[in-house]
């Protein structure tokens, strides 16, 4: 099982490094499923667990270049909702599941019609993703290290 996200499926404004990275992700387990069962291991089941935006410090934590924290998509769903996916796969192994309803209506209107979400994506997908709280791109972020509060956390 990977934890990997839904723009792994469809790749998002302003997240394109992210969303080129899940959709290795999503290659990768593709092959290894093959190759498991190449090798005779068809009782090990590979499942891509894909969230949508989740309520993690993830968006206060990376680095941006926008000018302005970033947030995720709305809906901002629980960790519960991960670890409810997460569950049910351990149990049933299905190829991939969707963490989040809004992210399983976007997959759907892509897989109908990917101009209509380009279209979707123009409208509502720079705006939604930033707050108005200013992040200038000195400001502290974990991109290569831990932040200097979480490095605490972490030694103890």
């Amino acid at each position: 099982m990977h934890i990997s996200s839904v723009v792994g499926k469809r790749s998002a404004p302003l997240q394109s490094a992210y969303s080129a990275c899940k959709l290795g992700i999503d290659g990768f387990l593709e092959s290894l499923r093959v190759e498991l069962l190449q090798e005779g291991w068809n009782s090990i089941g590979v499942t891509n667990v894909m969230p949508a935006a989740i309520n993690t410090p993830f968006f206060t934590k990376a680095r941006t270049k926008l000018g302005v924290k970033p947030k995720g998509f709305p809906p901002i769903y629980q960790p519960g909702v991960v670890a409810d996916a997460i569950l049910y796969s351990a149990e049933k192994a299905p190829r991939e599941i969707v963490a989040g309803g809004a992210s399983k209506g976007m997959l759907l209107t892509q897989r109908l019609s990917p101009c209509l979400m380009d279209a979707l994506m123009v409208r509502g997908g720079f705006g939604s993703q930033m707050t108005d709280e200013p992040k200038s791109t000195a400001d502290p972020e974990a991109l290569f290290a831990p932040k200097e509060t979480i490095q605490g956390i972490l030694t103890r």
